[in-house]
């Protein structure tokens, strides 16, 4: 069946029970192969023929010419039934088995490597690529997870067609996602002419956003930390709806030395606290909207540990989201058979320039841009009115950059720690979100609460409408981008109607 096979490894996994499978159904089969990949074949009990043997051309140049010779690919190229005289002519042996994986390019990248440019893998595309085009005559691995199914089709005679064809597609998106990592890892372009991003799947999904919407989750190459890197340790796997929720809950929380808690339901926060304790931020958190909060993803910035695992359990909670769960809170949380816990690790920064941007794919187009990470904001307030304390302003424009836009945020701050009392959010004008946040910080605090509140818009006021709104129920602080046309107006709006008014200088729409 086999007359000869030429495997050449990076990842020696499973290349024992690959011999194994390949001589039970073909005794007589040759092997070829070079270096490592020789040595290891030579400890599964077969004695390999070393390519430059079997070329007659020694290996050179440190290493960077070993396969690329016309007896290894004719051996592969030429089509079986059509090309045998002129093959014995030139002669070419038929290769008839090609396994290969390559130089592990993306972890020296990792890594941090000096020297990225010999792991640039020459040899081993040009052999997947070789074989991949004539599939139809040879076998072409280039995953260890294939190797059980090809034994067992060689040995029930049933490596057909439409296998090969599947093994030469899976070729040619390998060999293609990984031109795509070196080619984003040689450039400094955030934007280049052609783009060649590249996602690994993780998961088939059970369905979309609905039932009758089929879908699968892919991870993105480098990505590591935050969502990418996901466990689950107890409930289902996670739907699409689910990451969707999970991610906008991850967004607002910050990584310093206090403890967030975000609630999100179909994507839109309802509730953000900060404190100094995971109990305290989840109480205040859920308090923001608990009506929305039933079913809803929620996220910590710190380890989830008994005492909040407590809480947590008496609510109808779809997913929590943390970046670890000590054993106490495990087995807290086991009694919710149904409450899927999923630990997300902090990412890692050391990735190509063009992966670090913002991707959104729809209607044909890539959207790409550069994450909306403010670092600081410059402040500028409008009138004499005592203004709100810098770190409520901060919070409450981390809180409704996160919102979908027209987004207004109400904040207070609370002994020490800070939360969200009213959000609106998605709405075509902004008046209609600043009401939406009024309401529901009347219906769950009182309006009283609203005497003591900071509003904080994630873009301009058109008009002096909002201010206006604002100040009729009592409202004292208002923080918002500049930028309208009319800022004068609104400016002088809130100086006469007594309301503290700051601009900042940078806008943060969300759509």
């Amino acid at each position: 069946m086999f007359r000869r096979a030429l495997i050449s490894l990076s990842d020696k996994s499973g290349l024992e029970e690959l011999v194994e499978g390949l001589l039970k159904v073909a005794p007589d089969c040759e092997f070829l192969s070079t270096g490592g990949t020789a040595k290891r074949l030579r400890e599964c009990g077969v004695d390999p023929v070393e390519i430059s043997d079997f070329t007659g051309f020694p290996e050179c140049f440190g290493g960077r010419v070993k396969t690329l010779q016309p007896e290894i690919h004719g051996g592969i190229l030429y089509r079986r039934g059509q090309d045998e005289q002129e093959a014995a002519r030139v002669g070419v042996e038929p290769i008839d088995v090609v396994v290969v994986n390559l130089y592990p390019f993306q972890e020296a990248y990792r890594k941090g490597s000096d020297d990225l440019v010999e792991m640039i893998d020459i040899g081993g595309p040009t052999l997947l690529r070789a074989a991949a085009k004539n599939s139809e005559g040879v076998v072409v691995l280039c995953d260890p997870a294939d190797y059980g199914e090809l034994v067992q089709r060689a040995e029930s005679g049933t490596l057909d067609q439409e296998y090969r064809h599947q093994l030469r597609a899976k070729v040619f998106r390998h060999t293609a996602s990984y031109d795509a990592a070196i080619a984003a890892a040689l450039s400094d372009d955030p934007y280049p002419d052609l783009l060649t991003l590249s996602f690994q799947r993780r998961d088939v999904l059970r369905y979309g956003e609905n039932p009758h919407q089929s879908a699968a989750v892919y991870q993105q190459q480098f990505a590591q930390g935050g969502l990418s890197d996901y466990q689950i340790h107890q409930g289902k796997a996670l739907s699409y709806n689910n990451l969707l929720d999970a991610s906008a809950s991850l967004l607002p929380l910050r990584q310093d030395e206090r403890s967030w808690c975000c609630v999100v339901k179909h994507a839109a926060p309802c509730g953000l606290a900060v404190s100094d304790s995971n109990v305290q931020a989840f109480e205040m958190a859920w308090a923001g909207d608990p009506v929305s909060a039933f079913g809803s993803v929620v996220s910590f910035s710190k380890p989830v540990e008994k005492a909040e695992a407590e809480l947590l359990a008496k609510k109808f909670i779809e997913v929590v989201v943390a970046p670890g769960f000590s054993e106490a809170a495990l087995e807290v949380l086991s009694s919710k058979e149904n409450l899927r816990l999923v630990e997300v690790t902090s990412g890692d920064s050391h990735r190509p320039v063009s992966y670090r941007q913002n991707v959104l794919v729809q209607e044909g187009l890539a959207l790409l841009q550069q994450p909306n990470q403010v670092e600081s904001f410059g402040l500028t307030a409008t009138n004499d009115q005592p203004g709100p304390p810098e770190t409520l302003i901060h919070f409450g424009l981390n809180a409704v950059g996160c919102i979908k836009s027209n987004g207004i945020c109400l904040v207070r701050e609370n002994e020490g720690a800070y939360q969200t009392i009213g959000l609106g959010g998605g709405q075509p004008n902004r008046v209609q979100s600043l009401r939406i946040a009024i309401d529901n910080a009347k219906e769950h605090f009182g309006e009283e609460v609203l005497k003591t509140a900071l509003l904080a818009s994630d873009a301009f006021f058109p008009f002096p409408d909002s201010i206006e709104l604002a100040a009729s129920v009592g409202i004292p602080w208002v923080v918002s981008p500049s930028g309208s046309k009319k800022d004068g107006e609104v400016a002088e709006a809130a100086e006469r109607l007594g309301v503290s008014l700051t601009f900042v200088d940078h806008r943060l729409f969300r759509h």
